[in-house]
């Protein structure tokens, strides 16, 4: 079980080094004899439209994960470690959140926010009298705003998972004792160790998941903005 468990890893990972290897190919792959350069990264990024989409999705990736950690985290928090009226009801609501599609969100916030047709955008340009729209959810920003709220359940659940398996009178004893909350939170027996492993892997999970759907975004992205580094590269 251990060889297969090896000979899948090692496969798995020969993957990216071949790429990696043939990127510095100046010739192409079938070829025996070949230089070695940077002349295809230096054409990638020379050219514009690449570094607008790496951009894009830079900027699409970090709004992700804020947005996603800002509601997953203390939302896990709340519900392991405070008596909260209703938390058993915001956990369901977290897991059914998980198990929406996200074309479904992403269309209702088209509605929504959408700088043309979008319903609160033209309610404010009619009430305030605005030339343009004051929301773009179509934008790299708006776009990460609606796929952190969809990564925010996996956060969640990877988060009270840990929190749920850390006894709580460690924390108790420790401000008992007169220890500040930041000490608390921070260097509780077992919480360096294992209590910020859900915050690493969330923020690890979550911005490789925006990273990786991003393209799921185009149904939002306007022509200007379509362009990110899956569909562009």
């Amino acid at each position: 079980m251990l060889i297969l468990v090896i000979g899948v890893s090692l496969a798995i990972l020969i993957l990216p080094v071949i790429i990696l290897w043939l990127s510095f190919r100046d010739a192409a792959p079938i070829e025996s004899n070949s230089s070695y350069s940077f002349f295809h990264y230096v054409e990638a990024f020379g050219d514009p439209s690449i570094v607008r989409a790496l951009s894009n999705t830079i900027v699409f990736t970090l709004v992700s994960l804020a947005v996603a950690l800002f509601f997953g985290v203390p939302a896990a928090w709340l519900v392991t470690r405070t008596d909260l009226p209703g938390k058993t009801l915001l956990e369901t609501l977290m897991t059914i959140g998980l198990l929406m599609p996200g074309f479904a969100g992403a269309m209702g916030w088209l509605f929504l926010l959408h700088p043309r047709i979008g319903i609160i955008n033209q309610l404010l340009k009619g009430l305030f009298g605005l030339a343009d729209a004051p929301f773009d959810i179509s934008a790299p920003a708006g776009m990460g705003w609606v796929m952190g709220l969809g990564l925010g359940p996996l956060a969640f659940i990877m988060t009270a998972a840990v929190l749920r398996s850390i006894d709580p009178a460690l924390e108790e004893a420790a401000v008992t004792a007169g220890a500040p909350l930041r000490s608390t939170m921070l260097r509780s027996p077992g919480r360096s160790s294992t209590h910020s492993a859900p915050v690493r892997s969330s923020m690890s999970l979550s911005a490789y998941q925006a990273a990786d759907r991003s393209a799921m975004s185009s149904s939002l992205a306007s022509p200007a903005n379509r362009l990110d580094s899956s569909t562009r590269l």
